[in-house]
Parts: structure tokens; C-alpha cells; sequence
């Protein structure tokens, strides 16, 4: 829904914004009228109005998608954090737990560790997935597609009588990305850090592409 919702909607205010489906025509000299030696062709100027914004707003959308996933991609990469499920995801090689230590200072018994290939007996894919756990992209894109829609229908919608379906629109994109956001936690996807950074790139992005 973060991909094609935003568009779907943009489209739709568009057409009205546009009136394409209304059948009235303009006197000579309105702004929908396109004139051209004598001839008046208003649904033309409103189709072309239409293509031009519609242009602008989807590639501003899918530059703001693609930076959001570019960032959050190699933050993940770099920071490589654990997953919540990692160790299960892992299925940690036990032989490698019981060769113990002592500390001469404190006593404290220990085994140091290295989460290196022999730590994990599970396929390399999933364990790698399991290290990208920073930042969440679901919330980030899920914010960055909220924001942008929301400014976008407070801009281009205008009409007094949609003022209510607008603030729908929005609320519904909010609680849309507030749920993603808390399904990552409570899936064991994230820690609840992961989703607060995401969140605020998403929002960053949105703004710097806004």
C-alpha cells in the first residue's frame, strides 16, 4: 500500500482537480480554454495540466521511494544489528558454548564468542537476513509514503466539501504507518530502536523531497 496507494490517490485528485470527466466547456478567454486560431479545445489544456502535475508528483514520490530505500539499505549493511529472532533464526552451533573460561581477576566464567560462519548452523541467507535488523524499512518507507500523502492531499485538495474525506485520508494514512511501525516490533522483527530510526528517515526524506 506504500507504493501504490500514494500514486492511485495523486491520480485521482488530479482528474478532479482537472474536472477530465465533466462536460461543460469554457468561454473564449477562460484559463481552461486553449485557443488555436479559431478553434477552443478545453479538455485538451485540462488533460495536458493533468499529465504535467501528475508527472512532477510521480517522480518526485518515486525519487523520495528510491532514496529512502538507498539509505536504509546501507545503513543496514553497515550497522549490521541482530535481529529480535536471531538466535533462533541462527540455530547457534553449541559446540562452540562449551569450552568455558575463568577470569583470574573476578572468577567470572566466560566463553568468548565470534558470530563468525562456524557460529550459525542455519543457511548463510537467513542468518544474513537475520544481522539487518537496522533501521526497519517497512517503517521508513511506511512514514515517508504517510507524510507525502498527507501534504499532498492538504496542497492539492482544496474543496471545501472534501475537507472531511481529506482529513480521512490522512488519518487513515496514519494509522496505516503507526500499525506497520508496531507490527515489526510485536512480529520480532525489530527492536523498538530499529523502528524509531526508520521512522525518522522516512520522515527526513520526506521533508527534503517535500
Amino acid at each position: 500500500y506504500c507504493l501504490l496507494g500514494p500514486p492511485l490517490l495523486f491520480v485521482l485528485i488530479e482528474l478532479w482537480n482537472e474536472r477530465i470527466f465533466m462536460l461543460d466547456s469554457p468561454e473564449e478567454g477562460h484559463p481552461d480554454c486553449c485557443c488555436c486560431a479559431s478553434c477552443c479545445e478545453p479538455h485538451v489544456c485540462r488533460l495536458r495540466r493533468c499529465f504535467i502535475t501528475l508527472s512532477h508528483a510521480f517522480s518526485l514520490f518515486a525519487f523520495g521511494v528510491s532514496l529512502t530505500l538507498l539509505l536504509t539499505e546501507i545503513l543496514k549493511r553497515h550497522v549490521g544489528r541482530f535481529r529480535p529472532h536471531f538466535l533462533a533464526v541462527c540455530r547457534t552451533n553449541t559446540s562452540v558454548l562449551l569450552d568455558c573460561q575463568r577470569a583470574q581477576l573476578t572468577g567470572a566464567v566466560y566463553r568468548a564468542l565470534s558470530t563468525d560462519d562456524s557460529f550459525c548452523t542455519e543457511d548463510a541467507s537467513s542468518v544474513e537476513d537475520a544481522r539487518l535488523s537496522f533501521p526497519s524499512g517497512h517503517a521508513s518507507l511506511s512514514v515517508y509514503a504517510m507524510l507525502v500523502l498527507s501534504v499532498y492531499v492538504e496542497v492539492r485538495v482544496t474543496t471545501l466539501r472534501f475537507r472531511y474525506a481529506k482529513a480521512f485520508v490522512q488519518l487513515t494514512a496514519a494509522i496505516a504507518s503507526l500499525a506497520t511501525c508496531a507490527s515489526r516490533v510485536a512480529d520480532y522483527w525489530h527492536h523498538p530502536g530499529d523502528v524509531v530510526a526508520g521512522a525518522l528517515l522516512g520522515a527526513t526524506v520526506a521533508l527534503y523531497v517535500m
